[in-house]
């Protein structure tokens, strides 16, 4: 039976040459040649809990829940919209002026998600959401309500 890894160096070698080649100055070069700008249609960031509630004290924050109504009657954050993922249409929410629009969810799924869409529709502006979502906001001992109270 002829023994197939004689040489396994060389065929090593010789398999990975012309990456090595490629590796000279002029590499570089070529590479930034091929550079393709790439235009950003949204940008998502995240808010801690502690932020929120500065911004809520200072009341220059728009809560969006885009939980279901059912999650949203359980427990939501004081003065929070609700606007179920589902329904969520970001040309329905209010013009924010000096206000940021910060979206919630359970443990921030949803709320990336809505993020996004509204980031798209603003143009690319930054929207935040709440960082582990509400579950995030009642671990750091902050106070959630009930729908009617």
């Amino acid at each position: 039976m002829p023994n197939r890894s004689r040489h396994p160096a060389v065929v090593f070698a010789l398999a990975f040459l012309p990456a090595i080649g490629a590796c000279g100055d002029d590499a570089a070069d070529a590479g930034d040649r091929d550079l393709v700008p790439v235009i950003l249609d949204s940008v998502v960031g995240l808010v801690e809990p502690d932020e929120l509630a500065r911004l809520k004290a200072s009341d220059d924050v728009i809560l969006i829940d885009v939980r279901t109504e059912e999650e949203f009657s359980e427990g939501h954050i004081p003065g929070a919209w609700n606007m179920p993922i589902e329904d969520f249409d970001p040309a329905s929410l209010p013009i924010t002026e000096g206000r940021a629009i910060i979206l919630y969810c359970r443990s921030a799924n949803r709320s990336a998600k809505a993020a996004q869409m509204l980031s798209r529709a603003q143009g690319g502006k930054e929207v935040r959401h709440l960082a582990g979502g509400i579950k995030a906001w009642r671990n750091a001992g902050y106070q959630t309500t009930r729908s009617g109270e």
